[in-house]
């Protein structure tokens, strides 16, 4: 994936990636490195990790190692893997999780998070409001074993051909907890169609937003401003 656009930012596309208790964040360029953090209750625990790179494939290896239980005190533990300077573009990233020591069953790696890593390049490309339509958002309730509510937001975007958009949670948010504001964002894709259907999800309760604002990269916006109920 060589291309000569500087990238000026990587994001974690999906929202709230957890890896055996560890929270994930992402750094900013040149270099992308996944940070791990995490509180733990006696000292000499250690995170190490190491990655895999092929094409826009990413597999990184997470070992947490647990000492003998010592004086009981939350402890604040950190780890991270550089993956490098990562041309502009959408990457797979498999992260293989195994805890030794202390508490631990066997010695082998288990694929325990998978998620897109975006790496979005430093020209904008010109998408406009008004280059989309039938944008909606409605929270599914529909009761179900094992169910949980669901926030959707769908809607089409034309004049696109040549790159894939989707829709990613803006980080940070606004100043108004119950507006969620969605950042359009979009990769070079010589197969990407002219028109798109864009999707976005995520776990939400009933009444947790009263609208959803979706922000395009020229900085312009759409608002949705009904979040309808499926129960």
């Amino acid at each position: 994936m060589e291309s000569k656009i500087t990238t000026i930012g990587y994001q974690i596309i999906q929202p709230h990636v957890k890896l055996g208790g560890l929270s994930l964040l992402e750094s900013m360029p040149p270099q992308c490195a996944l940070n791990f953090s995490t509180m733990v209750f006696w000292r000499g625990h250690t995170i190490e990790a190491e990655a895999k790179r092929n094409s826009d494939t990413i597999d990184v290896y997470v070992t947490l190692t647990v000492p003998p239980p010592g004086p009981m005190k939350g402890t604040p533990l950190a780890g991270s893997v550089n993956l490098g300077a990562l041309a502009p573009g959408e990457y797979d990233v498999n992260v293989h999780f195994r805890k030794l020591g202390h508490g631990s069953e066997n010695d082998d790696f288990r694929r325990d998070a998978s998620f897109s890593l975006l790496a979005q390049g430093a020209t904008p490309p010109t998408i406009t409001p008004e280059q989309s339509r039938d944008w909606s958002a409605w929270v599914n309730a529909m009761p179900g074993i094992g169910a949980t509510p669901t926030l959707h937001v769908v809607g089409t975007l034309t004049g696109a051909a040549g790159l894939r958009a989707s829709l990613i949670r803006a980080n940070p948010q606004g100043f108004n907890p119950n507006i969620l504001l969605l950042r359009l964002v979009t990769t070079p894709d010589a197969d990407a169609p002219d028109e798109q259907a864009i999707r976005y999800s995520e776990g939400a309760a009933i009444g947790s937003f009263d609208s959803v604002t979706i922000l395009f990269p020229n900085g312009g916006g759409v608002n949705i401003d009904e979040i309808t109920v499926a129960v």
